[in-house]
């Protein structure tokens, strides 16, 4: 019988759900079909009512940045948290206790700050020991949701990030660093390679930036193009604006501006 992967995310702006891909196509390249793998949009599938708030947060980003940013930092609390937990808990525990039972992984991946703590509870809620590993997406700085020190496992991106996820209580032994999610597609071989540069008009042998900010492009990604080519770097930008048309009309209307 097949082991199988679980998958938690939610589906604000797209990023978690690209990582959560991301891990499960590699799982694929690595092993091809040893494991059984689902993705699981918790709030969607387990909280009709937590579900409405999680998907405010594109049209919150869009509208009103400076809200979210607001309700970002003060949340970065811990005491705020486990109360928001306790709150939240009533509207979700029992059908994501429910979920888990049904589906009896071998192991659970979680891949949002939002459902680490409750998916703890409901990990206990099931009377088994599963395995629950956190990989947290902030690349430096945490916001201090992520931090779940019932983990069994939480994987950082990079090293900064494992000191922050330390201070803010994990303990170091449950840290690994190993980077960024990313999807076997882009480990192409070099005639794939040339090929693609060829079909979006890129020079052949100019080192390439990907630059990405959710599937809203949240943040400063304009600042963050002007900063690059004041820096002189020799090197051409892809920049994917997702749903963010005000970015994607600035780039086309100042294109020559980073040539």
């Amino acid at each position: 019988m097949k082991k199988k992967i679980l998958y938690l995310y939610s589906d604000t702006g797209g990023g978690h759900r690209s990582a959560a891909t991301a891990i499960s196509q590699a799982v694929v390249h690595l092993h091809k079909d040893k494991y059984k793998q689902d993705m699981v949009d918790v709030f969607a599938q387990c909280s009709g009512f937590l579900n409405v708030f999680a998907r405010l947060y594109g049209p919150v980003i869009k509208y009103s940045p400076k809200m979210w940013g607001q309700l970002y930092y003060w949340l970065d609390d811990e005491n705020k948290i486990e109360n928001l937990e306790k709150l939240s808990g009533p509207f979700i525990l029992k059908e994501l206790t429910g979920l888990l039972k049904r589906t009896e992984p071998d192991v659970v991946v979680s891949i949002h700050p939002m459902i680490n703590h409750l998916t703890v509870s409901a990990i206990r809620g099931c009377g088994k020991k599963i395995p629950f590993v956190v990989v947290i997406t902030d690349p430096v700085t945490l916001h201090r949701a992520w931090i779940t020190p019932n983990v069994d496992l939480a994987i950082v991106a990079t090293p900064e990030a494992k000191e922050v996820a330390i201070k803010y209580g994990m303990p170091e032994k449950k840290l690994k660093v190993i980077g960024m999610p990313i999807d076997p597609k882009f480990f192409l071989k070099q005639k794939e390679k040339e090929e693609a540069r060829r079909k979006n008009h890129l020079k052949p042998k100019l080192f390439t930036i990907l630059l990405m900010g959710g599937g809203e492009g949240a943040g400063k990604m304009y600042e963050i193009i002007q900063e690059l080519g004041e820096d002189g770097i020799k090197a051409q930008l892809v920049v994917i604006a997702g749903r963010n048309k005000a970015l994607e009309q600035q780039l086309k209307e100042n294109a020559d501006n980073f040539k």
